[in-house]
């Protein structure tokens, strides 16, 4: 498996959960399962200032998809989060950057790793130390001046999480949904619910 670090940033509609929905697709791409989630941080728009703040996190990935793989993956899910690319480094749902793949080197018109921009851009060094080992190659790139641009975002307090997704026996066929990545990785305050159950439909604990 080779250790992969993502950038994801978003300030267009729920930023919060869209930087949510990007971090579940990718924990269930093949191969591939999510380690590490930073703190969110709430950030000001770089390159193209003239636009809403952005939420910024970054993941540590676990996955045996080759970089240009990923890359293909990534752009999916993307797509799937209707990411539309009208002003360069404009507004965007969602934006995911591969930051460093294990100790690639990689330049093409494609795919540049490490990122070509990362050492420029506190919104990706911060939450970085979050969640990376080798914490020096990190902080002396950060740029103390604008150090403070960045706070930590303080996301809603509760959120709903189906109960079937914390491993409750209560899907028709007497299974879960576990999800490791809701549990113990993200570690969110969350609140149990079951949907099925809120709109009078049964499951299998609520039929005997």
């Amino acid at each position: 498996m080779s250790r992969v670090y993502l950038s994801l940033g978003s300030n267009m509609g729920d930023s919060f959960f869209y930087i949510l929905n990007a971090i579940s697709k990718l924990d269930k791409l093949d191969m591939t399962k999510v380690t590490k989630v930073s703190k969110f941080y709430k950030t000001k728009a770089w390159g193209y200032k003239e636009q809403e703040d952005f939420i910024n996190c970054c993941v540590e990935l676990e996955t045996k998809l080759l970089p240009y793989k990923l890359l293909s993956e990534i752009s999916n899910i993307e797509s799937n989060l209707q990411r539309v690319r009208e002003v360069h480094w404009g507004p965007r749902t969602i934006d995911i950057d591969i930051i460093f793949y294990d100790d690639l080197r990689i330049e093409s018109e494609k795919l540049t790793i490490p990122h070509k921009y990362y050492k420029q851009r506190n919104f990706v060094l911060v939450p970085l130390l979050d969640i990376i080992w080798d914490k020096k190659q990190i902080i002396k790139y950060i740029d103390k001046k604008s150090f403070n641009d960045l706070e930590e975002y303080k996301y809603p307090k509760k959120i709903g999480i189906s109960a079937c997704l914390l491993g409750d026996n209560i899907k028709y066929n007497g299974g879960n949904n576990y999800t490791k990545l809701y549990v113990q990785t993200l570690k969110l305050d969350y609140l149990k619910v079951c949907p099925e159950t809120l709109v009078g439909l049964p499951n299998t604990e609520s039929s005997f």
